[in-house]
Formats: C-alpha cells, structure tokens, sequence
C-alpha cells in the first residue's frame, strides 16, 4: 500500500466517469421468489480517466508511465485525489453519548454518507459543538478513525473539515499511451477502483 498520490498532470480531461458498484447476491427460488445477500457494507467507486495530452517534453508521460509502472498496474494501491470531491467543512460525522470514544471520519453526497478512509493530517479541523478540539485531545487513526481522549458529551454533535484522499489501485495491468504528434502522446481509458476497508 503506497502513500503516494496519482499524478496530477495538465493534460488530463474534464470529463471524470465515477461509478458506485455493490456486490449482491441474488438466490431465485423455483416459484420465483429472490432472496438477496448484500455483500459490501459500502460500494466500491470505479474511476474512469482520460488523458488527452501528455507533453514529453515537460515529463507528463514519463510520469504517468512511471507511477503506472512503480505500482504494478493493479498489484499496488495509491492515494487518488478526486478533483470535484476531495474536501468537506463542518461535515458532521457523529454524535457524542458521554461513553464512546472512538469515531469514523465520514463525508456526505447528497444524502447518502459513506466513510472517508484515507483523511489527509494536515489542515485537518474537529470540532466539538462548534467548538475546535485540539489536536493532543484526539489520535487521528491509520484508517479514518478519530479516538478522543475523553468521550464527547452526550448530545454535543462532532465535525470536521479537511481534504481526503481516496485508497484506489488501477484496474488492469495494462495502460496503452498513443503517440499522436511528435512529442505529444495520450491515453484510453485509465480506469481505477477504489478499495473498500469495511
């Protein structure tokens, strides 16, 4: 697992294909009736990128062959920060009961919320009823999750702003670069999963 963050390269296009996917098993019986198991607590994101111009000259595609290749095409996970969805402020992720102690960094689409697993440290803010906790009364965990010294008051509603990260590998071991003038080369489709930790 790789701290580092896919390149952010100038030639990279606008247009970003984000896909929710679950896993579910569905059982028919012989009269027709379904019985279905869900299988992942929280969907996997399927990302698809394209990069349109990768200058030679400035590095781009030395770059991105080089991240391609250090990871393993999809052996390896990395960090992947999302251009449209990457940052929350004040985005309540609990609230506190007087006993518990330990909470998970969440982040909200409309009006679904789902974990955020990989919380960049810096810049991170919690607060407790509107109030900033310091950072020494809190441990920021490997996977998202904020342990506070001392349980939060019952009632007192938790927040925190910040940027994240999200934990993703590329799809295929394979990435196809296309030469198309002297110096200027672009890509298919770069396809990336993210990975899911519950």
């Amino acid at each position: 697992m790789s701290t580092q963050i896919f390149p952010s390269l100038p030639g990279m296009s606008i247009v970003i294909k984000r896909r929710p996917e679950w896993r579910t098993r569905v059982n028919e019986s012989w009269n027709g009736q379904e019985t279905r198991i869900a299988q992942r607590a929280w969907p996997r994101w399927r990302i698809t990128l394209q990069f349109e111009v990768l200058r030679e000259a400035d590095g781009d595609l030395a770059t991105l062959q080089a991240f391609f290749n250090a990871h393993r095409g999809a052996f390896e996970s990395f960090r992947w920060l999302d251009p449209d969805a990457s940052t929350v402020t004040d985005q309540v992720f609990a609230t506190g009961d007087g006993n518990a102690q330990l909470f998970q960094l969440t982040r909200q689409i409309g009006t679904w919320v789902e974990p955020v697993w990989e919380p960049n440290p810096a810049g991170l803010v919690v607060k407790d009823n509107g109030s900033v906790v310091l950072p020494s009364a809190y441990v920021l965990g490997s996977r998202g999750q904020i342990q506070f010294n001392s349980a939060p008051a019952a009632g007192h509603v938790l927040t925190w702003s910040g940027m994240y990260w999200m934990r993703a590998r590329f799809d295929r071991d394979e990435l196809e670069f296309e030469r198309f003038l002297k110096g200027y080369s672009k890509t298919g489709s770069v396809d990336l999963v993210t990975e899911v930790f519950a």
